[in-house]
């Protein structure tokens, strides 16, 4: 009987695997946590299940130092001040996958910028350090939050795309949307994921840019996977002179925007270089 319950044991297995339910469940739908909250500044070390990381600074700046019981796993460079590491440089352990995945390894830089940049990367913790997300792949920014948004027992990554910042209008009256990011156990890591066109979160509401009234209509489509349906509002609420102008460059920012292209072709971004 041992050998058929094994075989029942792993067929139950994969069957999880293959049904995507390796997530952990949040504790409430909808509720979303800020990922800072979990991570310690950058002047300190953390450990866990015989993982080290600390923070080192070098001619070049600091970079942030990876060991397993003594072995270097990771040695990265990091966008923040030597000075001023507890507040630019935050990492941590969460637990953003399921049991089998324990916690995974998350690192916060941040360039020091007005409006940018904050760079999240995460990392998986098996033999070696599978990066499963990063921010500058996808061209988003400030603050990475997490949780189950529409309650089907699987964790979500969400953070602002900053593609639509400055794009014919002040920082102030930029169309900041939501992302939100899904493990894929096809992809090996998080993905966009169509966001629900009830969920719109923006960093202004009264527009005075005819390009922001637009955007504002036609970004929960885009974000959505509809660029069809996206193009089409531009074409019906965007009634200025310098349309054919605002089209192009529209096109532009659609076409340089990873998280649409992925959502409307299914192509993955580039791995970011490590200087």
């Amino acid at each position: 009987m041992k050998p058929k319950f094994r075989l029942t044991v792993m067929t139950a297995f994969l069957a999880v695997a293959a049904a995507g339910c390796f997530i952990v469940p949040a504790a409430a739908a909808g509720t979303l946590k800020i990922i800072d909250n979990e991570l310690v500044p950058g002047n300190t070390a953390v450990s866990y299940m015989g993982i080290t990381v600390n923070s080192v600074s070098d001619k070049d700046g600091p970079r942030v130092v990876v060991k397993r019981w003594g072995f270097k796993l990771l040695d990265i460079p990091v966008e923040a001040h030597p000075e001023r590491l507890e507040g630019m440089l935050k990492f941590g352990f969460v637990k953003l996958l399921g049991p089998f995945f324990g916690k995974q390894l998350v690192i916060m830089s941040y360039s020091g910028g007005a409006h940018c940049c904050t760079d999240y990367r995460v990392y998986t913790l098996g033999f070696g350090l599978k990066e499963i997300f990063r921010t500058y792949r996808w061209n988003t920014g400030y603050e990475l939050s997490y949780g189950d948004i529409n309650g089907d027992g699987r964790t979500e990554l969400v953070q602002p795309s900053l593609c639509f910042d400055y794009f014919r209008a002040p920082h102030s009256e930029s169309v900041i949307q939501d992302v939100i990011f899904n493990y894929s156990l096809k992809a090996g890591e998080f993905v966009p994921s169509k966001t629900p066109l009830d969920y719109i979160k923006t960093t202004a509401r009264d527009y005075a840019s005819p390009m922001s009234k637009a955007l504002v209509k036609l970004l929960p489509f885009l974000y959505n996977g509809d660029e069809k349906k996206a193009r089409e509002t531009f074409e019906a609420v965007y009634d200025e002179k310098d349309k054919d102008t605002a089209r192009k460059e529209l096109a532009g920012r659609i076409s340089g925007d990873p998280v649409c292209v992925y959502l409307n072709q299914g192509v993955l971004p580039q791995k970011v270089e490590e200087k």
